[in-house]
Order: structure tokens, then sequence, then C-alpha cells
């Protein structure tokens, strides 16, 4: 049987990790994830006023790892609604606290 040896090209892979491509698929990813919360949300919704305010974008990051640093591509989902730490977290007002981008980061995580 033949030996092989992966030599890892650490620019190349540095370039694929903030490529459009891969940009693209974190996007893609935190779409799926938008999709999770607002079902998530739909449990407890009154206005509708969370769960119209997530959004998705991307971001390029920097990652640091036990090798090293580098900047990679984020497929971010967020909710810019004014009580969205509220849902999350709970307040004075509903002491329940929701968990909703906890339960949608685990949810994806799972799946």
């Amino acid at each position: 049987m033949a030996r092989t040896r992966f030599i890892p090209d650490s620019a190349g892979l540095q370039e694929v990790a903030v490529s459009d491509e891969m940009a693209a698929a974190m996007l893609a990813a935190a779409e799926e994830g938008r999709t999770v919360a607002e079902g998530f949300a739909a449990d407890f919704t009154v206005t509708g006023e969370y769960a119209e305010h997530f959004n998705t974008f991307t971001r390029i990051v920097p990652l640091i790892t036990s090798f090293g640093g580098h900047e990679v591509a984020a497929g971010i989902l967020a909710n810019d609604s004014e009580h969205a730490a509220a849902v999350e977290y709970g307040n004075a007002r509903d002491r329940k606290p929701h968990f909703v981008l906890s339960r949608t980061a685990a949810a994806l995580h799972a799946g």
C-alpha cells in the first residue's frame, strides 16, 4: 500500500477562509439559523416585532486557535429589536428567559 502525505498550505487555507465562496456558505448557515430562530420566536409572539427583527450578514472576523490566528468569514444572525435582550434573558416584566438565539445555536449544532 502506498503511503500518502498531506502537507497543508497555510496561505491557501487562509485564502479559502475569507473567500467569497466561504462567505456565501456562512451566510447560508446564518439564514438557516434565522429560520430556526423565527420558529422559536413564534412560540411567544404577541406583536411580531421581535420575530421581524432577525438579520443575517457576513463579516470577516479574527479566529484565534492554539495554532495561531487568522481571519475567517463568519455568518452572523442577530436580532436588533429593542427588547431582544429581554426576550433572550428575561426582565422585570417577563422573568422567563426564552433563549431564542441560544436555542438556535444548539439546534444548528445538533443538526
